[in-house]
């Protein structure tokens, strides 16, 4: 198979098992939101939060450095795996053992306590499962962990469905969830044994864990502080506010949420061509990034301003009548999605300039200025302080990686690309307005498309800009 075509496969088989995992968990969060009522899923909520963060300590960063390590040194796979996998596994349990500790010491209510539990022990399972995925990734054969991803979203939403049905709740869904975790580990090994990509060798000495961990540490505090700025929210809304309250945001979330999956996908993407663009000519890099901008705000307006003025039907559809905060927190939130995407895309130039540590720092920055402000605004605002705060977090972000981008690499003139979308997304909104409903959905898409083309908000150019810039690296000695 032809390097572009691997790549192209692995892809749509990573992209394709992301979108499925994440409908799939929202459909189960709404099967529980609805039937369970907010207090219950707000107690799987805060757990969840709690053990996003866990596992990004169990990881340490070895998933992404694992991919790096074994693509360039294919035939030390069985050594850099083993080692990978031992100190994972020996996070995992420690990790796991320290949380089951802390929740028996704290006399956390018993439900809450199996909760806590039955999620701290896929720690373990966990930190076999991804340590076999980088090796997969590292072999570039990423379907596999794709059909793996994909078939445990169907099992769990479906097994999840009847556990609810049959009078069930969120302990029972938690077991489900480490159950899970095991059939995933038995496929990954299975899929290892067919294939042959991996052999566990014990290591030969203690020696060998110190460069992995000293590699492996800038990516795991990267990957901890994104963590702990995405979900401390909700960790400190369970401090001042009852598990209620935590279901109410979490069930808002979940929808934003889904909403993130663009940027992620399109960043990814552009990555590669990003690097190889900055570091040969950047102008074309320049040229490459503007034109991302201005198409990712063609959807991050009308999308904020679309969700915030029908939050509430939306809501009410999703969750039922019993939601009442969430269509606040949506409204707040559905602006995070401006900061977001663009920012998906800085992050993408600062990764690829000669100052990736940058994106460290933001994210450090991020953790502090979140927490400081949580704790302000939550005790006097509740919901709506939570929400706020995520809002500001991703915008001041924002703002610090435009600056140093500025400073190091070049200028990005968003006043270029933003204009047109803002107008003709207020065009939409007034539309909106007067004749609000879900079903109308299609008309105001219709609108926002017809105004922003009126706009001259597309160009010739912007398809010939592109041509230019990305196939240049087809154009190298590498065999496609």
């Amino acid at each position: 198979m032809s390097q572009t075509r691997r790549i192209l496969k692995n892809a749509t088989a990573l992209y394709v098992a992301e979108f499925v995992s994440r409908a799939m968990t929202l459909v189960l969060t709404i099967l529980v939101a609805r039937t369970l009522g907010s207090t219950e899923y707000g107690k799987l909520a805060l757990v969840l939060s709690v053990m996003a963060i866990a596992q990004n300590l169990t990881d340490f960063g070895f998933s992404t450095l694992g991919v790096k390590l074994i693509a360039n040194e294919p035939g030390a796979v069985n050594r850099i795996g083993s080692a990978m996998l031992v100190l994972k596994v020996a996070l995992g349990v420690v990790t796991s053992g320290a949380i089951i500790v802390i929740v028996l010491l704290a006399g956390v209510p018993g439900d809450l306590a199996w909760i806590f539990v039955f999620n701290s022990l896929t720690l373990v399972t966990l930190a076999y499962t991804t340590s076999m995925s980088s090796i997969y990734r590292g072999h570039e054969i990423m379907q596999f962990d794709a059909y793996g991803r994909t078939g445990i979203a169907f099992l769990t939403t479906a097994v999840g469905a009847l556990l609810i049905s049959s009078g069930h709740g969120v302990v029972a869904i938690s077991a489900l969830t480490l159950a899970l975790t095991f059939v995933n580990a038995l496929y990954m090994k299975s899929v290892n044994d067919r294939q042959r990509l991996f052999r566990f060798e014990w290591p030969r000495s203690t020696q060998e864990y110190g460069p992995l961990l000293k590699q492996a540490l800038p990516f795991a505090v990267l990957a901890v502080l994104v963590a702990v700025s995405f979900r401390v929210d909700a960790l400190i809304l369970g401090l001042f506010e009852s598990t209620t309250a935590v279901g109410e945001y979490s069930a808002a979330y979940r929808v934003f949420e889904l909403l993130l999956i663009v940027p992620a996908i399109f960043a990814g993407v552009l990555l590669p061509t990003t690097s190889a663009r900055l570091n040969s000519d950047k102008a074309s890099a320049h040229s490459l990034t503007m034109i991302a901008i201005r198409y990712f705000t063609y959807l991050c307006f009308p999308l904020a301003i679309g969700v915030a003025l029908l939050a509430g039907p939306l809501i009410t559809l999703v969750y039922g009548n019993e939601y009442p905060g969430s269509i606040i927190v949506l409204q707040i939130m559905s602006f995070t999605v401006i900061p977001t995407f663009i920012s998906s895309l800085t992050a993408n130039i600062i990764h690829a300039s000669s100052r990736p540590q940058h994106n460290t720092y933001i994210a450090l920055f991020n953790v502090i200025f979140n927490v400081s402000l949580n704790l302000i605004l939550v005790p006097i605002l509740g919901l709506r302080g939570a929400a706020i705060t995520s809002l500001a977090t991703q915008t001041i972000g924002l703002v610090i990686g435009t600056v140093l981008i500025a400073r190091h690499v070049f200028v990005l003139p968003y006043w270029l690309a933003i204009w047109r979308p803002i107008l003709a997304s207020l065009v939409m909104a007034g539309v909106i307005v007067a004749f609000t409903s879900l079903w109308l959905l299609p008309v105001y898409i219709i609108v926002y498309a017809v105004t922003l083309y009126a706009l001259r908000a597309f160009s010739k150019r912007d398809q010939e800009i592109l041509r230019e810039a990305l196939p240049a690296r087809r154009r190298g000695t590498v065999s496609t």
